[in-house]
């Protein structure tokens, strides 16, 4: 089976570990099923991650696309709210 790495720390593991974070039209959304189409950039289940990604720009990169900082602090709040 293929893996998946994190985009804050890089951990390797099955798809199922992370979060998957994709664009639909030009909004961030979280893809809960893992069925949505495009790029996705990965995250574990952890705030602290998503601040890392952040940080390094990571997520952006991954999905080159342009992320807005609204939709980013959405997903932040969604992990720390976990």
């Amino acid at each position: 089976m293929a893996q998946r790495s994190c985009a804050g720390c890089k951990k390797k593991g099955e798809k199922s570990e992370f979060i998957r974070l994709c664009m639909k039209g030009d909004k961030l959304i979280i893809d809960e099923k893992h069925s949505e189409d495009g790029r996705g950039a990965y995250l574990c289940n952890d705030i602290s991650c998503m601040e890392k990604a952040i940080a390094k720009r990571a997520i952006q990169r991954t999905l080159r696309s342009k992320i807005s900082p609204s939709d980013l602090e959405e997903i932040k709040s969604y992990l720390g709210g976990k």
